[in-house]
């Protein structure tokens, strides 16, 4: 990618990758997408691995309901090489 000038890359992943709770529907899911797991676990180390700026975003849960009132976050759950803080949109 720097060859063709791409300096920064973020990539949407899955949480139960790296999830430990709730232990039952993560071991579900885990087993039910174990290969596409696969892919974006590796996908996730080659990026790690690359020289570009990078974000990875594990989401837990996509709706199509209003935002709720009480955000969560939580620092990487692998260790990474390089941290980039995001903002919230509201």
């Amino acid at each position: 990618m720097p060859a063709t000038g791409v300096r920064r890359v973020a990539m949407i992943s899955a949480y139960p990758i790296v999830g430990i709770r709730p232990r039952l529907p993560i071991a579900v899911l885990r087993f039910v997408f174990a290969e596409s797991y696969a892919d974006a676990a590796e996908m996730e180390q080659i990026l790690a691995g690359s020289d570009l700026d990078w974000t990875v975003l594990r989401l837990n849960r996509l709706t199509d309901g209003p935002p709720p009132e009480k955000r969560a976050s939580r620092r990487s759950c692998s260790p990474v090489r390089r941290r980039t803080r995001v903002r919230t949109l509201r």
